[in-house]
């Protein structure tokens, strides 16, 4: 179940988190049904700007929302409580406000924020196996043992499916945790349908420019990895295991979440483009096997 809490929820930010790409994030604590719970907390602004100065809504929150429950109905591992949250701008850590407010797409300061928040799961990130200090030779070397671990790991394809069915775009080495038991954890979905300035209406556009960042990984270092037999198998198995998650239950969820920002009409417009992709007509043609 994804949380909606106001700003009296906040109870304080803790030790700085180390922040990881174009995202401004922050580790807080936040009541939760009168717990007191740990979490990775991201704000966003609410108008994201080009360099030509056009302006778009920034639908990431949506995205993180329905990424998460997606995720959770269909049996894949994320953090065990997560939200969304109203903040002030007080409640946000002057380094965290200034790295929001200075994204090239960044919109003006405001009053209050949305930002996502995930139950701190204290799993390392895959991306803590390769600093960004080390020299570029190691840097390199570090990553191909990910990759090769990530292609050896039995939750890659269906994570790899799962990225393709919801057209997330950055599925990169700081959002996949290293679980228990080998396996994968999945936190950050804020580029679900590509961009977070997607819309309804632009859903399934220009398929030939949607990209998976995780197949890209692996298959740079083991080259037709995504492609094998064995693998393809796995990747249909998982849309099947999704299609019958969705039809059970995933659809209503999916509904219920977006419902809480969209009008009926675009609610309808998602939900058809996320159903047509489990298509078998669809999907075992992306995987690239036969009905």
């Amino acid at each position: 179940m994804v949380e909606f809490l106001d700003s009296n929820a906040f109870l304080g930010p803790l030790r700085d988190a180390p922040m990881h790409g174009e995202n401004a994030i922050f580790r807080g604590r936040i009541d939760v049904g009168s717990r007191s719970v740990r979490c990775y907390i991201k704000p966003f602004v609410a108008t994201l700007r080009s360099s030509s100065g056009s302006s778009s809504t920034n639908n990431s929150v949506i995205s993180e929302a329905l990424g998460y429950t997606l995720a959770k109905a269909s049996g894949l591992t994320v953090a065990d409580t997560a939200g969304v949250i109203i903040l002030r701008s007080d409640q946000i850590p002057e380094n965290v406000l200034r790295k929001l407010l200075s994204q090239p797409s960044g919109s003006a300061p405001a009053t209050e924020y949305v930002a996502w928040f995930s139950e701190d799961m204290k799993y390392p990130a895959l991306l803590a196996e390769c600093p960004s200090d080390a020299p570029d030779l190691m840097q390199i070397r570090n990553r191909s043992r990910v990759a090769a671990d990530l292609a050896a790991n039995g939750s890659a394809p269906a994570v790899l499916s799962f990225d393709e069915w919801t057209e997330n775009s950055d599925r990169h080495l700081g959002n996949l945790l290293g679980g228990p038991s080998g396996g994968l954890v999945l936190i950050d979905h804020g580029r679900l349908f590509r961009t977070p300035a997607w819309t309804p209406a632009s859903l399934g556009l220009d398929p030939a420019l949607a990209r998976n960042a995780l197949r890209e990984l692996i298959d740079g270092v083991i080259p037709g990895w995504s492609n094998r037999t064995r693998i393809r198998s796995a990747r249909q198995l998982a849309y099947k295991a999704f299609s019958v998650a969705w039809k059970a239950d995933g659809r209503d969820k999916a509904e219920s979440i977006l419902t809480e920002f969209l009008p009926p009409s675009e609610v309808t417009q998602v939900l058809e483009f996320l159903a047509a992709r489990l298509e078998p007509s669809h999907y075992t043609s992306t995987v690239g096997l036969m009905l």
